[in-house]
């Protein structure tokens, strides 16, 4: 019947996924074994240490600051991300993680209000968000990566991130993965909260 072979196309174009579906999805898939984890997007006091990746074409043992190539910061990506360190280098250090206490933002729909009141405070201060660039464009620019990309660039991220880290010893984000998509970064001013793996 006509029905019977409408159905039949129906199911096996719900097969077919678009790159950009695959990608979303395996997205949600990190986010919600972080939140088996206990990450919650919050305001995190002595978070138990964790694994992070860093991806470089240097070798080293341990972390220092102003050592950054692309970044002022420390970028690290969740154990879980490595492969998106993996393009920033051909070596992918594991460091352990020890924040004293942490802001994570790098999920959407985990957002309370002290979070969210600390992105705003941040990005004022800065001297990012004004009456040509709103909270909001900010927060569209933040949340899907693009901060760097389309938020100001270098300069911008760096501002924000050093006023969350007059609170903050970790910032955990949502960041742009190279060649597309979304991945998320742990940023660390202070070199001393990451031992490197031997």
């Amino acid at each position: 019947s006509n029905l019977a072979t409408q159905a039949k196309l129906n199911e096996m174009r719900g097969l077919l996924v678009t790159p950009e579906q695959a990608a979303a999805k395996e997205y949600v898939d990190r986010v919600n074994q972080d939140l088996a984890m206990g990450f919650a997007g919050t305001v995190i006091k002595s978070p138990q240490p964790f694994k992070v990746a860093h991806g470089t074409n240097q070798m080293f043992d341990e972390f220092a600051a102003g050592k950054g190539i692309t970044a002022k910061h420390i970028y690290t990506t969740p154990e879980q991300y490595a492969a998106d360190a993996a393009q920033y280098g051909k070596n992918v250090i594991t460091a352990t993680a020890s924040p004293k206490k942490m802001i994570d933002f790098s999920d959407y729909s985990k957002l309370d209000k002290t979070t969210l009141n600390s992105i705003k405070k941040a990005a004022k201060d800065a001297g990012i968000i004004d009456k040509y660039y709103k909270f909001d464009n900010f927060m569209d620019d933040l949340m899907s990566g693009n901060l760097y990309q389309s938020g100001g660039g270098q300069r911008t991220q760096n501002a924000f991130l050093d006023e969350l880290f007059s609170k903050y010893d970790a910032v955990k984000m949502p960041d742009a993965a190279v060649g597309g998509g979304l991945s998320q970064s742990v940023v660390f001013q202070n070199p001393s909260l990451l031992k490197i793996e031997k």
